[in-house]
């Protein structure tokens, strides 16, 4: 049998288009599976792993998990003071800290003229909050301490993914939070003014 040139080059064209598609879908296939070896799974047991075996991870690498790398430093409530001062164990420490940018009624004053009832409600309501044992996150502003030797912190339910986004702060962090409650009201301490302008508009 006889082949024209013009034949052949006819067949190798349809030869070229029927198997051009065979041949990346192939290739493709390869590349993906190659490319799938090199991530190791992660096993259901470390997807569920809860925050306290993350926590003692965090430790031993230096801190450096969520708490480390947003400036927070972790700690385990020991009490609630009144409507916005608690003590923590930070460090192995007993330690007084009073959340700032807010103020509450007073209710554990040496005077006890100006304990008030409303002091009673928001000392009750940051409670309801928070109970002894829990891990809380304490955040610095400008200020380590005021003149009684109180930490000044925020204090957070949970290390926030963003502790600018305005929605972690009023869903998370208990200033805010007892604020919008109605139980104490914002309030500017200079130079710690970070959330000022939030914790206002609650």
């Amino acid at each position: 049998m006889c082949w024209k040139l013009n034949d052949v080059a006819a067949c190798l064209r349809k030869l070229k288009m029927m198997l051009l598609p065979a041949c990346t879908t192939i290739l493709l296939a390869i590349c993906l599976a190659g490319c799938g070896a090199s991530h190791p799974t992660v096993s259901s047991a470390t997807k569920q792993a809860p925050l306290s075996d993350w926590q003692g991870i965090e430790d031993e690498v230096g801190g450096q998990g969520v708490a480390a790398t947003t400036g927070l430093e972790s700690c385990v409530l020991e009490r609630v003071v009144d409507g916005d001062t608690i003590v923590v164990v930070l460090d192995g420490r007993s330690e007084k800290v009073r959340l700032i940018g807010i103020d509450a009624p007073e209710s554990v004053h040496p005077d006890e003229e100006r304990n008030v009832t409303e002091g009673e409600e928001s000392s009750a309501c940051l409670k309801s909050l928070v109970s002894p044992g829990q891990t809380l996150y304490l955040q610095r502003d400008v200020s380590d301490t005021d003149r009684y030797g109180r930490l000044l912190r925020y204090v957070w339910l949970e290390a926030p993914g963003d502790p600018d986004d305005a929605g972690e702060v009023t869903e998370k962090m208990l200033n805010a939070i007892i604020v919008e409650s109605g139980h104490a009201q914002a309030k500017d301490y200079a130079p710690d003014t970070k959330y000022s302008r939030m914790f206002h508009s609650l």
